[in-house]
């Protein structure tokens, strides 16, 4: 039975006197919930990120869907078509389109959604471990995460990806209550995987939870029966899926099936791996913006404490939880370099429900120091929920519309000559979703462009910094039509190497 503990003065037990504190918590929850549904339009805030994903990766994901709705076809001919590697989330967002319209809100409240879905089953998976106090505070702390708040509002796939993961991890836990989950498991991995390849690392911490029981972590025959059968329903789902899909479309996956393999030239050795294991600890937020970062560097403590602790509570789902961290930074850094921040939400959820179980579960481990604990306690938690709380809501009350804005002033332009307009891009992709226009993107598709300007004839380009500081894209568009320089946009304060947005006409 698990005993009376402290949470920031608190005297937190499952009796009457505490329902207020347990509803203050509930009510923090529900806020950051309903928050993310406010201003879907508005601009990522600045410093959030240095890669090029909120101008051009949600339009990339589903770009096939909007294709969809705009020509009646899934597939783009000489154009990459991520559904061919990642249809789920294309298809949800579909039908968001189809009831909405293509539009940024559409897109992204669709992330929205599968957001409440994930914390759902993350309570239904602390309430395995611990009770419904400590399962909401730590919840609490995750849900109230700043960085996890902004990217659980655009349209990508790791959000899909983080939700099917935490079913699965949930799954593990009750794994051995029904045969029916041998099935299941294996099918929602094999979901996750078609999100986003690197869910896979996901298996190593299920596996973890299912062999590792009350008692202590077992291997007995029949876990590996059941076990067994779960790897083997889903390599044969894949193997099905590679046959029927990947082979038959490898054409039009374009460079998306090229990101597949897991272990690209790029890796030499054993310490390029560790250096990039780095360099995801470093982009991932765990090393960065001061107290910002207190509960990820929290989080790392406890993972490591959490193996040589062997009474501390909630040890199986702690060392479950660290599993998961450490095996996606290793697949990862196998992976290849490129590790931008919207990676490592799917190490958000493991990193502070360790940082929320550690500061709880210590409570009793160090009796002998509870005031000094209770002071750290207190620093550690307050540091944390005070800087995550107080960026989401100062950036809530003071939002800006920089891509909406620039999205409306070019629709009104291309609109004003042509009813259906094709566009193309070197990175701004997401304008399709602000425009619910056809954009195309020049870097991708054949290595010959002047067959894809040919076939698709666009009238209009949009890129990143002016068109002539790429010579091999500027050539393509020249040889193709004439340039009209229409406007220049400075969005997301020039977010990219301080690049404005420039638009053009090609007559």
């Amino acid at each position: 039975m698990i005993k009376p503990i402290e949470i920031l003065g608190f005297h937190v037990t499952e009796s009457f006197n505490n329902r207020f504190v347990k509803a203050l918590i509930i009510a923090v929850i529900i806020v950051f919930a309903v928050l993310r549904f406010l201003n879907l339009e508005a601009d990522v805030p600045a410093g959030i990120t240095w890669s090029s994903e909120i101008y051009g990766d949600e339009g990339l994901y589903v770009r096939n869907a909007v294709a969809r709705i705009i020509t009646g076809k899934w597939l783009l001919p000489m154009e990459s078509n991520p559904i061919v590697v990642m249809p789920v989330f294309q298809i949800i967002e579909y039908v968001f389109f189809t009831i909405m319209g293509v539009n940024l809100i559409s897109s992204r409240i669709a992330g929205v959604f599968l957001f409440i879905l994930t914390i759902i089953f993350l309570y239904l998976i602390y309430r395995r471990s611990a009770n419904s106090m400590v399962s909401f505070f730590v919840l609490a702390l995750v849900v109230c995460n700043h960085l996890f708040f902004v990217y659980s509002r655009l349209a990508l796939n790791e959000n899909l990806m983080l939700l099917f993961a935490v079913i699965a991890f949930y799954l593990g836990l009750i794994y051995h209550k029904r045969s029916i989950f041998i099935f299941i498991l294996p099918c929602i991995i094999f979901l996750a995987i078609l999100a986003k390849i690197s869910a896979l690392s996901i298996w190593i911490p299920v596996s973890f939870v299912i062999l590792y029981t009350d008692n202590g972590f077992k291997i007995t025959l029949n876990k590996l029966k059941r076990m067994g059968a779960s790897i083997l329903i889903f390599v044969v789902l894949c193997i099905l899926y590679f046959v029927f899909v990947l082979r038959p479309y490898n054409d039009y996956g374009g460079y998306y099936l090229a990101i597949v393999p897991i272990f690209p030239d790029s890796m030499h050795g054993i310490s390029s791996v560790i250096y990039a294991v780095y360099k995801i600890l470093r982009n991932g937020y765990l090393v960065m913006h001061g107290i910002y970062c207190i509960g990820y560097i929290t989080g790392v403590i406890g993972m490591i404490s959490v193996f040589f602790l062997k009474k501390i509570p909630y040890r199986r789902l702690q060392m479950a939880f660290s599993l998961w961290v450490i095996t996606y930074a290793i697949a990862g850094a196998i992976g290849g370099g490129y590790n931008p921040p919207r990676y490592y939400i799917f190490t958000i959820i493991p990193l502070i429900s360790i940082m929320g179980l550690l500061v709880v579960g210590l409570r009793n481990y160090v009796l002998k120091y509870t005031k000094a604990f209770k002071i750290i306690t207190i620093v550690i938690l307050s540091g944390y929920i005070a800087s995550n709380m107080s960026r989401t809501i100062i950036y809530m009350l003071h939002p800006e519309w920089s891509f909406s804005n620039m999205s409306n002033s070019i629709k009104q332009t291309i609109l004003k000559s042509q009813r259906d307009p094709v566009i193309i891009t070197d990175i701004i992709d997401t304008y399709a979703l602000a425009s619910g226009m056809l954009v195309l993107n020049i870097e991708t598709g054949p290595s010959d462009k002047s067959i894809k300007f040919s076939h698709y004839k666009p009238s209009f380009l949009i890129t990143l910094g002016p068109i002539t500081d790429n010579e091999v894209n500027y050539q393509y568009v020249k040889d193709f039509a004439s340039i009209e320089l229409q406007k220049t946009f400075d969005v997301f304060h020039n977010h990219h190497n301080g690049k404005p947005v420039y638009f053009y006409r090609l007559n």
